[in-house]
């Protein structure tokens, strides 16, 4: 928030305006007010033009107040509000745009607006086009900003939907227009017309009909983005009933997941349910799979339902076997018959099905001894899938007595990653944190495989063990200069996790705010803060990413430095410094939003 000034004259003027305090019983001229506040000389106003914003602000707040006298003035800072719009963005950071794009919007409700809206337009060429449209919209011209957006389709640019759906509300001129845009030749254009679609709500049947016809698009994500649109539209009739049960014989299984989400929100009738129970008997084997998929998915839960899945776990095809297992653990019914039907199928011969009654078995969250007996048979299986897979199951499950933990210790040796990382997962979730456990983790740490290593500094950082062994091998994770990028990110999480600000641990995430990998990057950034360093090599450390070739980065360094100037009092004079010595840098922004975080806090 942007604090009061030492002068006494210019205590409390409108109690809304962001935090100033001003007296309700100030009787001086507007104009008079409107000076004392540009002239309010508040640090650093060359950069983040406080001030002037805080003046634009009264006088959207009191617009109807002001006399004739008064404008003149209020003009003034309306042109040199617009001319820090239009200004070098390079040299404007973003949190200042961000408060001034509000103060702008603000005059939509003022007898100033036409005049706000003419000064941009005038400047249009100095002003960023998405901008202008926005202030557009807010200050009286709605309905051409929605006209320049229509024309922009073409881009397939989501900025364009996210302003259409939040401008219009359905309009016929526009609904017409994404109409067309539905037969375009661009995939991207068919599939965001689609889903403004859904967004704006418009059920009518000339959307309907239109959206009907895209069920039969030839690219996949048109198809699956029209089944969740239909389902947001809420059209129960039989024609998209029956086209949606139609599209869960699509070849895309994203295509079959989004219509049966939409059908299980539409359809209330038994009609799907008693169709998809007549395709588990036809003679297609993957019809009957779909079948037994969509019966789980849509979550029909009858007898009726039930048996017939049990029975497709005796289908001669496997495809079909894996995909019943699939279908009843949706169902979430874990009665005996089930667990029965299901270990049995742990048997089977096609290592597939093994798995996916294996992964069911750990969904329904029977624990009982014949299912963990059963599971812990398969960590043995010739198929690592399986050996995984089984894994996971128990991990799940929750079964965590002696058997279960040295079976699944004897298998972190197993010859494949997938199998290792299951394992280690499992043991992970346990929350048993015995010496035997935290040492057979640590020493997975340095698995030959990343995502072994990756599994292992998860599950350290789940089971909180913050001993010397445990901090030292993490930090060890960070030193290595050819560890995966993967590997590092989830270290430095676990580190600021586990809450142990030693002096290796700062050191090590400190070294990586150097790091050219955005992601290791923020990950050390954030384990910093979580972990409240005040380690004043930071700040040189943040200072030098702001200029780094990543905007992500750039943006990141910024915020970082303002909350460690909550910390730190060394942090403002740097950031200042860094201004003052960069003046003639395309980065300076990034430098003035890092002043904007440690004075006003986040925008």
């Amino acid at each position: 928030m942007i604090q009061e000034s030492g002068n006494n004259q210019t205590a409390a003027i409108a109690p809304s305006i962001d935090g100033v305090a001003v007296s309700c019983g100030d009787d001086r001229p507007a104009a008079e007010i409107i000076r004392t506040l540009l002239d309010r000389g508040s640090d650093y106003e060359q950069w983040l033009h406080r001030d002037l914003l805080l003046a634009g602000s009264y006088i959207a707040e009191n617009s109807q107040n002001l006399k004739v006298t008064d404008k003149s003035l209020c003009w003034e800072v309306l042109q040199k509000l617009v001319e820090l719009e239009a200004g070098d963005r390079q040299r404007v950071g973003q949190n200042v745009r961000a408060r001034l794009f509000k103060v702008l919007c603000s005059f939509g409700g003022t007898e100033f607006k036409a005049q706000v809206l003419q000064l941009l337009k005038d400047r249009a060429e100095s002003i960023d086009q998405w901008r202008l449209v926005d202030y557009r919209a807010a200050l009286g011209e709605k309905e051409g900003a929605i006209a320049t957006l229509l024309t922009w389709m073409d881009n397939a640019d989501h900025r364009v939907s996210q302003r259409l759906t939040k401008l219009d509300d359905g309009s016929q001129e526009v609904v017409t227009s994404l109409l067309a845009r539905l037969e375009d030749k661009s995939n991207s254009v068919r599939c965001t017309t689609v889903s403004i679609l859904g967004e704006l709500g418009n059920n009518s049947q000339p959307v309907i009909n239109a959206l009907l016809t895209r069920l039969e698009d030839e690219y996949h994500v048109v198809r699956s983005t029209t089944a969740s649109t239909l389902g947001k539209l809420g059209n129960s009739s039989q024609k998209v009933i029956g086209a949606l049960f139609a599209l869960l014989q699509d070849e895309s299984p994203v295509v079959r997941s989004y219509a049966c989400r939409s059908l299980r929100t539409l359809d209330s009738s038994q009609t799907v349910m008693s169709a998809l129970l007549a395709q588990l008997g036809d003679e297609n084997f993957e019809i009957r799979s779909r079948a037994a998929y969509a019966l789980g998915r849509l979550k029909y839960t009858s007898e009726t339902v039930l048996s017939a899945l049990l029975s497709r776990l005796e289908d001669e095809n496997a495809e079909v076997r894996h995909w019943a297992a699939i279908g009843l653990s949706y169902l979430g019914n874990a009665s005996e018959n089930v667990v029965n039907a299901l270990v049995a199928r742990l048997e089977d011969e096609d290592a597939k099905v093994r798995y996916w009654a294996a992964d069911a078995l750990g969904d329904l969250g029977n624990a009982s001894e014949t299912v963990v007996t059963a599971l812990l048979a398969r960590l043995k299986d010739e198929d690592y899938l399986v050996r995984g897979g089984a894994a996971d199951a128990l991990g799940s499950l929750g079964n965590y007595s002696n058997i279960v933990i040295n079976t699944l210790l004897g298998k972190l040796e197993d010859e494949n990653e997938f199998v290792r990382l299951s394992v280690v997962y499992a043991l992970g979730v346990s929350g048993n944190t015995s010496e035997k456990i935290v040492t057979s983790l640590v020493a997975k740490l340095e698995d030959e495989d990343s995502s072994v290593r990756q599994a292992a500094v998860c599950s350290l950082g789940e089971l909180g063990n913050t001993s010397d062994r445990v901090i030292s091998a993490l930090v060890a994770r960070l030193e290595d200069e050819n560890e995966n990028v993967d590997v590092c990110c989830f270290t430095a999480e676990a580190l600021g996790n586990l809450g142990q600000s030693s002096e290796p641990v700062i050191t090590a995430l400190t070294k990586h705010l150097s790091n050219t990998n955005v992601m290791v990057f923020y990950d050390a950034v954030c384990a910093l803060e979580q972990l409240g360093t005040t380690d004043n090599r930071a700040i040189d450390a943040l200072l030098a990413r702001l200029e780094d070739e990543d905007s992500y980065i750039r943006c990141y360094a910024a915020e970082a430095l303002g909350n460690l100037g909550q910390k730190l009092s060394e942090v403002l004079p740097a950031v200042v410094q860094w201004i003052e010595q960069h003046q003639d840098s395309e980065f300076l922004g990034y430098g003035i939003d890092a002043l904007w975080f440690v004075v006003e806090g986040e925008e």
